[in-house]
């Protein structure tokens, strides 16, 4: 058995400074290169739940080159670094050059970016790290944005402040004013005001033309390269009781990029500067207003998308023997039905209750007949429809879960046992050594007495009590997540028992298993868990085992997703960070 890869494994990539491209501009490029150095040393690749570094000179952190005491749950030194510095996801960055250079649409840009390391989350902050390839990247990306800016002026007035008035130099001064606070999230500092205009007054030297245009376009590029744009830097360092408090501008820049996968609008920068997010009532008000707009439905669907590996559904091959009609083109089909799935519940309030047992789905003339459905009574548009609550309850028992966790030409309750263990009851699930692959089934032999038969021989204990107990509840569903009766001839045996919290749950097949594990405190403290490390970009360790609890509290009283990412945000774990300390 090979379970799916969800290791976070440790990096040690250096961080290169963003700098200017030195082609035409070796000049600027010598100025840039002062300006963009925020502090002496590199900026951290700190560990998710790994261990801290130590502080050099101008109060930045160097890189940790070891790690003890990292796992999962475990009361790791210095957690407050990779929270500190966490760099902006490919889609995070997209956002926020549209929003910070007021363009009508994301540039689109990443997509030639050095991809980003998927794991789990796409905000873990342990594997998004700039290496050179994605330094040049960002290094090309902001001449392009600076000078499509430039050379559209409508597009330049957007950023520009209104009624600039005096020299060139006070009103590079203004530009870099305000502009820089919208890039950094935070006011720029007297030197970095004076250091910015210097280099504003170099742009028509420089690049020739206007000397204001050439200005803000020289700025723009050394902005959007900049650590302070490129990596979410908290620096606040004053700590009182373990626990460092993020100043406003910090938490507006968490507020944002956790609800809106963005940087912070005007107005919750004005919110920083006027104090009002430096208490819990604050941030909660500003938290209840921030999760009505589109963009947190979207951050609530992506974290289950995430969660359940719904860009996979689709992907894993079948026999095309016996099953002619799943082919891979149905790939973005099934995934925009998970999507959908997932869009409706958290749009109606829901949470984990209701992603494990609704009874519906989306689907067209391509997918219908799988679930037992007319395909000749659908288009190739996605339609919401009721399914056989006898058969159906939620994600689970959907089509792109059940074959991307099937066979080639036969269920698989392994991986289905070992998905749902790692990722809805947040199970440590550890490959038995040397496990060799299953036997071909034989004549009068279902399915289900294979895999037990050949994980009982081989002593993979965790199999009898965790796996297959939750594996064989879904037997019912063939490779591709239709409906079964019958295996190899023989009557489908889909009831087991499973040992939860000390209690033993029983049960007939995978509606029955999935309602009574949409009840268990363990499966809402796993989420609670999954959605605290989604906001965090880190793990959760032991000494947050109380806001673990808050929030698997107010999952199982019936709260939402969405409500349940605000109220995180209001959590001392969100507001705060703990104090670093040195190995």
């Amino acid at each position: 058995m090979s379970s799916p890869s969800d290791a976070f494994g440790a990096r040690t990539t250096g961080v290169a400074q963003p700098r200017l491209r030195s082609r035409t501009l070796f000049a600027g490029a010598l100025v840039a290169g002062a300006l963009l150095g925020a502090c002496t040393g590199n900026i951290p690749v700190g560990g998710a739940g790994g261990a801290g570094g130590s502080v050099s000179g101008g109060g930045c952190p160097t890189c940790p080159t070891t790690c003890t005491n990292c796992g999962p749950g475990s009361s790791a030194q210095g957690l407050g670094w990779s929270t500190r510095f966490p760099r902006l996801s490919h889609k995070q960055w997209e956002n926020t050059m549209r929003d910070l250079l007021k363009l009508d649409r994301t540039s689109g840009l990443s997509a030639s970016f050095t991809p980003d390391v998927m794991t789990r989350f796409d905000t873990n902050a342990e594997e998004n790290k700039i290496a050179t390839n994605l330094r040049n990247d960002y290094e090309t990306a902001a001449e392009t944005l600076a000078k499509q800016v430039v050379t559209n002026s409508a597009q330049l007035a957007k950023i520009m402040p209104p009624n600039l008035t005096g020299d060139t130099q006070a009103k590079g001064r203004a530009f870099v004013t305000a502009f820089g606070k919208r890039a950094f999230r935070r006011p720029l500092t007297a030197d970095e005001v004076t250091a910015m205009t210097a280099l504003f007054m170099k742009g028509s030297s420089l690049l020739g033309g206007d000397a204001v245009v050439a200005g803000v376009e020289l700025t723009l590029r050394a902005f959007l390269q900049s650590p302070h744009t490129l990596y979410r830097v908290e620096s606040s360092t004053a700590a009182q009781e373990n626990k460092i408090w993020l100043n406003g501008y910090e938490i507006a820049t968490r507020l944002s990029y956790t609800l809106w996968n963005t940087m912070p609008s005007d107005a919750l920068l004005a919110a920083a500067e006027a104090g009002e997010l430096n208490t819990m009532a604050g941030v909660a008000r500003w938290a209840s207003n921030m999760v009505h707009d589109p963009r947190a439905q979207e951050i609530a669907v992506s974290f289950h998308e995430q969660l359940f590996g719904v860009d996979l559904y689709g992907t894993t091959l079948k026999d095309a023997r016996l099953f002619p009609t799943f082919t891979r083109d149905l790939e973005p089909i099934l995934q925009s039905e998970a999507r959908m799935f997932f869009d409706d519940v958290t749009k109606n309030g829901g949470g984990i209750r209701d992603v494990l047992t609704k009874p519906f789905t989306f689907v067209n003339n391509r997918t219908a007949g799988f679930y037992g459905l007319n395909n000749g009574s659908f288009t190739a548009a996605m339609q919401r429809v009721d399914l056989d609550p006898q058969r159906r309850a939620g994600i689970l028992t959907q089509l792109g879960f059940l074959a991307k966790n099937g066979g080639l030409v036969q269920s698989d309750p392994i991986h289905r046992g070992v998905l749902i263990n790692l990722h809805v009851l947040c199970e440590k699930i550890i490959p038995p050594p040397n496990l060799p692959p299953l036997p071909e089934l034989q004549p009068a032999q279902t399915n289900r007495q294979r895999v037990d038969n050949h994980t009982k021989v081989c002593g993979a204990g965790c199999h009898d009590t965790r796996i297959n107990p939750i594996g064989f509840a879904f037997e019912h569903y063939d490779a591709i997540g239709a409906w079964r009766d019958t295996d190899n001839g023989l009557p489908v045996d889909s009831a087991a028992t499973y040992t939860l919290d000390g209690q033993t749950l029983t049960y007939n097949d995978a509606i029955q298993l999935s309602q009574k594990l949409a009840e268990a405190r363990r499966v809402h403290n796993c989420y609670a868990t999954n959605w605290l490390e989604y906001a965090l970009g880190r793990k959760p360790v032991i000494a947050e085992a109380e806001s673990i609890k808050i929030i698997s509290d107010a999952s199982i009283g019936g709260i939402g997703a969405k409500a349940l990412l605000a109220r995180i945000t209001t959590l001392d774990t969100f507001r705060a960070r703990p104090v670093e300390v040195a190995p």
